[in-house]
């Protein structure tokens, strides 16, 4: 990985309120009655679960108040010894920071990501590196459950007693739910489902993985009834049997409607044995998908990328910037997946293809801007559909699908939909393959701390009779359209507006009106690399010397191995990191 996002980006402020208190926590399996005041006196993750099954929802009797730190050193954590259970509720706001070194002392701001001492929240309680019977089912079960007065309140954010539990630099993965997806989708019903679940609260990740996890129904990052927000974070390796293997979003009639954010995330190689919704399913809620890439997912009959689906009364909603949502993969056979009945003449399960990026159903509420979307399954000439359209409109029910600043490939929609192009820089044609779009480009880490595909110069080129590749859109067609700042979801006290001036890196998109624009997560019209050499300046002296590539080199050694960090550390091929890696290592990255 680049230097950018990785060892010199300043830390982050911590976003507690100014009489949080400040908490040391370190791995071990029972409660320590330690007051958790310094490193000597650390507590465990035991002594919070105690206070909370005490405490309840009543403030005033918990130890630990909302917006209280806790500083997590490294090592692995087992959030549950049970095997097939899950992790103890926690019912507060509270900031949990992991990767930190307890040899550097106190902590008062975040650790850079990814941390030499990273921090885990391990299910495999067999041992066995998989998800697998006997393993936890859930590692984070964060429910508030407030009640509501009346229907209208569910929709609201107003709660006062409300508060994130936000995590930073977590690693969550090797959780296992064999159970059947409960039919009855009651709070009781889904409690420890996922292997992170926000039950009618909050739950903010922030450079947070999710991995190898099993479930019937969302076996990553569970939301029900809840806020969330996943920003620099990886979703990999997970599996299902329906909707949504990394992220599955949903509510019912008597739980606090879902709100949330996807920023600056890579979700790929998640798995669907069955139906819809390989990496993401939206059944109910809003999403924002921001910044992110969603690539190399599978499912067996279409939207192996993101499904929006279920009853909608005009709430649910699914918003898609400056993302790429490319090169899924659905594994059904076309011609066993659509069958006509020969005497009713009905189609089974109608769609185009196997539209293997996006599946909308039951009157979506969609909106694309700036992004890549984009089969991968094509014969080279012709993409097959990127989209399925499921379902005809219902009688005074909400549909709407607006698209602008966007590459779009095939739409071969069965049924006869309307949708708005909002502008005349939308493209969308039989030519637009993978091929054709990335070039030789696959899912790799580009920089930041998530993985991306790089679109080809060559394609805009192409598109380009003017000079001008893309719009200036960031000061125009999306904040004309859509004022983040003014949504009920981002006006909220301490919920941040997703950062529409930059990529999926964080590299600041031109902001030059005469400049030139990406679609997509990955800006291709910026010099990243530029920027990470500007970066790598460790000791800020104006060069990059010997005492910077020995700060590089020492996270190099350091690192247990992840999708975060260094390839190719063994440069010399002899299977051992030696000092003439770590100079070609250091050389590799700055280039």
């Amino acid at each position: 990985m680049k230097i950018k996002n990785l060892l010199f980006v300043a830390a982050l402020a911590l976003c507690g309120s100014a009489s949080a208190a400040s908490y040391y926590v370190v791995p071990g399996n029972t409660s320590t009655g330690n007051d958790g005041s310094s490193w000597d006196r650390a507590i465990t993750i035991w002594d919070i679960y105690e206070n909370e099954a005490v405490a309840k929802k009543v403030e005033a009797n918990s130890k630990y108040k909302n917006g209280d730190i806790f500083y997590f050193a490294g090592g692995t954590y087992y959030p549950t010894l049970e095997p097939g259970g899950g992790a103890n509720r926690i019912y507060r706001g509270y900031i949990f920071v992991g990767g930190c070194d307890p040899t550097k002392g106190a902590y008062t701001e975040i650790p850079t990501y990814p941390s030499a001492t990273p921090t885990i929240f391990s299910g495999d309680l067999n041992g066995d590196g998989v998800a697998s019977p006997g393993d936890a089912k859930n590692l984070v079960y964060m429910r508030l459950g407030s009640k509501f007065t009346t229907d209208e309140d569910r929709y609201t954010i107003a709660d006062e007693a409300l508060k994130p539990l936000t995590f930073y630099g977590f690693d969550f993965g090797y959780t296992y739910n064999e159970t059947e997806f409960p039919g009855s989708e009651s709070a009781d019903n889904l409690a420890q489902w996922g292997c992170v679940e926000a039950s009618q609260g909050w739950v903010e990740l922030n450079n947070c993985a999710i991995h190898d996890t099993y479930a019937d129904k969302g076996s990553g990052f569970f939301v029900y009834g809840s806020l969330f927000n996943a920003r620099d974070c990886q979703f990999y390796n997970n599996m299902a049997r329906q909707t949504g293997a990394a992220l599955r979003v949903n509510i019912n009639t008597s739980s606090r409607y879902s709100k949330g954010t996807v920023e600056r995330c890579a979700f790929y190689n998640n798995t669907l044995t069955d139906l819809y919704g390989g990496a993401i399913a939206l059944t109910a809620g809003e999403l924002y998908i921001v910044n992110s890439t969603i690539s190399g997912n599978y499912a067996y009959a279409e939207g192996a990328g993101v499904v929006s689906n279920g009853d909608n009364d005009g709430t649910r909603k699914l918003h898609i910037i400056n993302s790429t949502i490319s090169g899924n993969y659905c594994t059904a056979d076309p011609e066993e997946l659509y069958k006509t009945d020969s005497e009713t003449g009905e189609i089974k399960n109608p769609g185009s293809w196997t539209g293997s990026e996006l599946r909308l159903s039951a009157n979506p509420n969609c909106e694309i801007w700036n992004s890549i979307i984009v089969g991968r399954e094509d014969d080279g000439t012709v993409a097959r559909a990127p989209f399925v359209f499921k379902d005809a409109p219902k009688e005074g029910s909400v549909f709407s699908l607006n698209l602008g600043y966007s590459i779009i490939g095939t739409m071969l929609p069965l049924l006869d939909y309307e949708w708005t192009w909002t502008d005349t820089y939308c493209y969308q044609n039989e030519a637009n393959t993978w091929a054709e779009v990335f070039g030789d480009a696959e899912l790799n880490d580009n920089g930041g701390n998530t993985m991306t595909v790089i679109p080809s110069i060559d394609y805009f080129t192409k598109l380009s009779d003017d000079g001008i590749y893309w719009p200036p859109y960031v000061g125009d067609a999306i904040t004309m359209q859509m004022n983040l700042a003014e949504q009920p979801l981002f006006a909220t006290t301490g919920y941040a507006v997703p950062d529409l001036t930059v990529d999926q890196t964080g590299t600041k998109r031109c902001e030059d009106a005469e400049g030139d624009y990406g679609p997509g997560a990955y800006d291709i019209f910026v010099e990243h690399a530029g920027n990470d050499v500007l970066l790598g300046d460790a000791n800020e002296d104006g060069n990059i010397d010997v005492s910077d590539i020995t700060t590089i080199a020492s996270y190099i050694l350091s690192n247990t191995p992840s999708p975060f960090n260094m390839k190719n550390a063994d440069v010399d091929g002899d299977g051992q990191i030696t000092v003439s890696d770590i100079t070609g290592t250091a050389s590799i990255i700055l280039n």
